[in-house]
């Protein structure tokens, strides 16, 4: 909710899901709105990195920022074989995490 409400305030239009089950219908329904995919890692019913590579079975190139507490090197590299575009580790600073989506959105490297 955080990340939403922060979002949010910046202009961003938010679809939010529980899970990733329920993420990967929200995409199925609006994959030609999105701009930007921000997944966590650990979601109940369907990970993000499975979330990920079923995003990316569909060819859509959009940005996904994986985002998680999981900060070891190898964890980026799970996340980038998965399907991310940009990785995030938390805790969440509010400042930069805002400052690294619009890098992401502008195409620049995060």
């Amino acid at each position: 909710m955080m990340l939403r409400v922060m979002l949010e305030r910046s202009g961003a239009v938010v679809t939010t899901a529980a899970d990733g089950e329920e993420g990967l219908a929200r995409f199925t329904q609006h994959s030609n709105e999105l701009d930007l995919v921000i997944t966590d890692m650990q979601m109940p019913k369907l990970d993000g990195y499975e979330l990920m590579r079923r995003i990316r079975a569909t060819d859509w190139s959009g940005h996904i920022v994986a985002l998680t507490a999981f900060a070891a090197s190898e964890d980026e590299d799970k996340c980038r074989t998965a399907g991310c575009s940009h990785y995030l580790t938390k805790p969440i600073d509010p400042a930069s995490f805002a400052r690294s989506i619009a890098a992401v959105l502008a195409g620049e490297a995060v």
